[in-house]
């Protein structure tokens, strides 16, 4: 009975942590998700503006990393 006991602690744990990294990339991957979004949002309104400054562009469009 106590091995099954340590057995099954074990598994939860493992699956606490699994849940747990699952649940921080899911996070890092909206946040980057909504950064890029928001990115071409804005790009798209420039355009619609007709703002001619290509290096404002060029900064918004480059990829962001962490």
């Amino acid at each position: 009975m106590e091995k099954v006991s340590h057995y099954l602690a074990e598994r939860i744990e493992v699956l606490r942590l699994t849940d747990e990294i699952g649940q921080k990339t899911k996070a890092t991957f909206d946040e980057r998700q909504r950064e890029a979004i928001l990115r071409e949002q804005m790009a798209t309104i420039q355009r619609q503006l007709g703002d001619g400054d290509s290096k404002v562009q060029e900064i918004a469009e480059l990829p962001r990393s962490s």
